[in-house]
C-alpha cells in the first residue's frame, strides 16, 4: 500500500531536534570516555530517532575508535532515558540521544513532575532537525485539514497515532478550534506507528520527518 504526506498549516511548523546529551560534567571540547560509550536512544527501534542514534554511533566509532554501543530506552517521548540518565552518575559512560520536543513541553507543563531539570546536562551537540507531519493513507477518506475534521465531526471523532505528547498537545490544539474530538494511540517509536499505518488500523498517524544536520557534526 502507498502512503501520502499531508502537511498542514495548523502544524505552525513545529520543528524538532534529535540532541546528545551526558550527565554533568561532561563536555564536549577535549572530552573522551574512559571504556566503552553507551548511546541510549530515548525512542523504540526502528523509528527516525533509533536510525539517527545508530547512525551518529557509527560515524563515532569511525572518527575516534572509541567502543560505542547504541541502546534503545523508549518510553515517555524519551522522557524515560532522560530521567534515567540524570538520576544515575556522571561517569561520561552514557550519553542520551533524544527529542527536545517532549522534554520541553514536560518541563513546561507539569515541572514538578519531572525528576530533572536542563542543568542536570550537557549539551554536546544537534544530530537531525525535523518537521512534524501529519501522514494519511492513500485511501484515506480525506486529502486535507478541512476534510479531516469534516469526516471527525461526521463520525463522532478520529483515531491518531502518535509517538511523543507534542504531537498530541498540538493535535488537541487543533481538535479544539475546529469543535471536534480526536483519540489518540500512543506508540513508542515512529516505526510502530507506520505498521498501524500500513496494516489498516489507523487511516492518520504524526510524524516526524528528518531533517539531517550536515553543517554542525557532532563529532
Amino acid at each position: 500500500m502507498t502512503t501520502k504526506r499531508q502537511f498542514f498549516k495548523a502544524l505552525y511548523g513545529v520543528i524538532a531536534s534529535a540532541a546528545l546529551f551526558a550527565a554533568l560534567p561532561a563536555q564536549a571540547d577535549g572530552w573522551k570516555p574512559a571504556g566503552p560509550l553507551t548511546i541510549e536512544i530515548g525512542f523504540g527501534a526502528g523509528g527516525s530517532t533509533d536510525v539517527i542514534g545508530r547512525l551518529v554511533a557509527n560515524t563515532m566509532k569511525e572518527q575516534t575508535g572509541w567502543n560505542v554501543i547504541a541502546e534503545n530506552k523508549p518510553g515517555g517521548g524519551g522522557m524515560a532515558m532522560f530521567t534515567a540518565i540524570a538520576n544515575k552518575p556522571a561517569d561520561d559512560s552514557t550519553v542520551g540521544l533524544g527529542v527536545n520536543m517532549p522534554v520541553m513541553i514536560n518541563l513546561v507543563t507539569r515541572p514538578d513532575e519531572v525528576k530533572f531539570t536542563l542543568d542536570d546536562f550537557a549539551y554536546l551537540g544537534t544530530a537531525a532537525g525535523a518537521q512534524l507531519a501529519l501522514v494519511a493513507r492513500a485511501d484515506a477518506p480525506f486529502d486535507d485539514l478541512a476534510g479531516l475534521i469534516e469526516y471527525a465531526k461526521a463520525n463522532g471523532g478520529l483515531a491518531i497515532g502518535s509517538d511523543a505528547q507534542p504531537q498530541v498537545l498540538t493535535m488537541q490544539k487543533v481538535a479544539e478550534q475546529a469543535g471536534t474530538e480526536f483519540q489518540f494511540l500512543s506508540t513508542k517509536s515512529s516505526a510502530e506507528i507506520l505498521k498501524l499505518l500500513l496494516g489498516d488500523r489507523l487511516w492518520l498517524v504524526l510524524q516526524r520527518e528528518p531533517m539531517w544536520n550536515t553543517s554542525n557534526p557532532v563529532i
